[in-house]
């Protein structure tokens, strides 16, 4: 398979198609969450929470690393990605009969029988992901974004349906279950039907071993996020229950929507376009920091907007029986300023294909946070939900810089100039609403209304002072325009 090139303007248009792609998600995923927060009961959710942690861990050796490897290289033959597909097939179903011998074990760790069956269900899912996982890298690594990103909707479009309808049916935690694996299956036979590209026979390769080996550094990374993303779950439902994990869950659930909805589909614009640039230091600077900052620019906001009016947020998309939920949002939303640089720095990472260092910042990040949730679980959930959040923004956030910045083209100066200004926008924007609630109580929808729009404007206003980020402003209604252009295309 020849290099590909990405086209000019590739990370513009790439990034207005993915950016509406995932407008359509969140605004499915909000529906979903409101819906359900209505049909299920905190304590279905907290039975998913109690399974997630294991999911998740499998999900790091779910195709070991090999997407990323497959998207980064410069080169790479039609039977070296034969080869990576049918190792992700074995290792999808390795992996599923494993997750499925677990059933038993985590039903009498948390002395709940369901977990059984549910557990045996979803690890089908490893099946379905081990057979896509090459097809969705080939058009990731071919910039076939318009197509990602129609799959990325439809599917999960299907999923949202099918688990609405089986919660209406009165299914109650089984249509968490069924969501997924409704998704995925939906997307591996769209990923199927829109590939001109059919796997042959495997064949010893020397050069699949080294691709197995740099793998093997993304998927060890993988490994200790695991721990920094999941032990709290564990925690908190073995020693306060699944209740108050359910609480727990939902508002760091609801915390990660505008991060994981904006940062992780923009990897596939970001990874293969920066990977291509490896040989252009300045154009590779400036790619990753133009699109740095328009997430701050979109995120902070938004999050900061829903941190003031964490009560609202919780109210409008949970019900009034999710109150609980409301403080840990709003405290675990103070983390989330922070984490659109650390989410990023991952395209850094794998474009460079330094492994090794992923690897190594995964281990110290994880030990860090898995300190923060024992420290902080003293004081019950409210106490983890403020370590975690002091851990992130003095400790994770500024040694990220460093690390990262050490090497390539992007430096701990790059990041921090980067960022800063937006947090520090956020952080005096946030405390001047904050004030202005104890003279003013509207209801939840016309003040989280005026709560978006007051963080966008004053942003707006107090970045186009300076002239180090005035340009920035420019480029964001570049990127408007063009968004607005393609939607209008797309209805058209």
């Amino acid at each position: 398979m020849e290099e590909t090139q990405a086209p000019r303007g590739f990370i513009g248009k790439g990034s207005a198609i993915t950016l509406t792609g995932q407008g359509a998600k969140i605004l499915l995923q909000l529906a979903s969450t409101a819906i359900l927060g209505r049909l299920l009961v905190p304590s279905d959710f907290g039975l998913m929470g109690m399974i997630t942690p294991l999911l998740t861990f499998f999900i790091i050796f779910r195709d070991l690393g090999l997407s990323n490897v497959a998207v980064q290289r410069s080169h790479i033959s039609s039977q070296e990605i034969t080869n990576l597909f049918w190792i992700n097939v074995g290792a999808g179903c390795l992996l599923a009969a494993v997750v499925a011998g677990f059933g038993p074990a985590a039903a009498t760790f948390y002395h709940d029988a369901r977990l059984r069956a549910v557990i045996t269900f979803l690890s089908a899912t490893f099946v379905v992901n081990g057979i896509s996982a090459q097809y969705l890298a080939l058009l990731q690594r071919t910039f076939k974004i318009s197509q990602l990103v129609l799959i990325d909707v439809t599917s999960t479009a299907l999923g949202v349906a099918a688990g609405i309808g089986a919660a209406w049916k009165g299914f109650g935690y089984w249509s968490l279950a069924i969501a997924p694996v409704t998704t995925q299956s939906i997307s591996l036979a769209l990923a199927v039907t829109t590939s001109r590209w059919q796997p042959g026979l495997p064949r010893l390769d020397r050069q699949v071993l080294s691709m197995l080996y740099t793998g093997a550094g993304f998927a060890g990374f993988n490994l200790f996020n695991f721990l920094s993303r999941n032990l709290d779950n564990i925690l908190v439902g073995r020693t306060l229950g699944e209740a108050t994990l359910g609480y727990y869950s939902r508002a760091y659930n609801l915390m990660l929507v505008p991060l994981s909805q904006v940062t992780n589909p923009l990897a596939q614009v970001m990874i293969p376009a920066l990977s291509r640039l490896t040989s252009d230091p300045p154009a590779y600077r400036a790619a990753y920091l133009g699109m740095l900052q328009k997430v701050m620019f979109f995120c902070c906001p938004i999050i900061m907007a829903n941190i003031v009016g964490a009560d609202w947020t919780v109210g409008l998309l949970l019900g009034p029986n999710w109150t609980p939920a409301a403080e840990l949002y709003m405290v675990l939303g103070i983390s989330a300023l922070a984490q659109p640089v650390g989410n990023s720095t991952g395209w850094l990472l794998i474009s460079q294909g330094r492994s090794k260092d992923m690897l190594r910042w995964g281990i110290f990040s994880s030990i860090a946070i898995v300190a923060s949730f024992i420290i902080g679980l003293h004081w019950g959930v409210l106490g983890l939900a403020w370590s975690y959040t002091a851990a992130i923004t003095f400790i994770i956030t500024p040694a990220l810089w460093y690390w990262v910045g050490r090497r390539g083209p992007v430096g701990f100066g790059d990041l921090a100039g980067a960022t800063l200004p937006f947090l520090l926008v956020s952080g005096l924007d946030g405390f001047i609403f904050f004030l202005a609630r104890h003279y003013w109580t509207p209801s939840p929808v016309p003040g989280l209304i005026a709560a978006v729009a007051w963080h966008f404007a004053a942003q707006v206003g107090l970045l186009s002072l300076h002239p180090h980020t005035r340009p920035v402003i420019r480029d964001i209604g570049a990127v408007v325009t063009r968004i607005i252009t393609y939607r209008v295309a797309l209805l058209g």
